[in-house]
């Protein structure tokens, strides 16, 4: 007889295993196509496009963390390992977050210098859709194993 008192402590969500599989691999496929999107726009007084800088210009080296956290993603959903497809999908996305924070907070995202216009772009969009998606794979279970495990 189960009670409630008898439920896990942590939440997670029943699903097919499919589902989860696509949740893993379209968030890393995004996170690895999105550092190459350009994430910061700069444009001229009459607000024409002038340039933009994708993550990888950013020469930080935030752009290789985000790959290789997106090829953790991958592996953990290919070898099964629930656990770490949630830490590397948390770890994703708030490495974007902070990346985006840092973007917003540091001056650089939306002010004028001299006669260019510098803007956050259309590619964070793409990274917090693929970071979010790569953290939400990570709450799923086979609902065949939560059955299992339930008994």
């Amino acid at each position: 007889m189960n009670s409630p008192h008898s439920v896990r402590s942590h939440v997670r969500f029943a699903c097919p295993t499919v589902i989860r599989w696509s949740l893993a691999v379209c968030g890393s496929a995004l996170l690895v196509v999105g550092v190459s999107l350009p994430t910061v726009a700069i444009r001229d007084e009459s607000g024409q496009l002038v340039a933009t800088q994708s993550y990888f210009d950013d020469a930080s080296g935030d752009a290789s963390v985000v790959v290789v956290l997106a090829a953790l993603v991958f592996a953990a959903n290919i070898s099964t390992r629930q656990t770490w497809l949630r830490i590397a999908g948390a770890a994703a996305l708030g490495f974007v977050a902070l990346g985006f924070a840092s973007e917003l907070f540091s001056g650089n995202a939306i002010h004028t210098r001299s006669m260019f216009t510098y803007g956050v772009a259309w590619g964070w969009a793409v990274l917090w859709i693929g970071a979010l998606l790569a953290a939400l794979a990570g709450w799923f279970v086979d609902a065949r194993a939560d059955s299992v495990a339930a008994r």
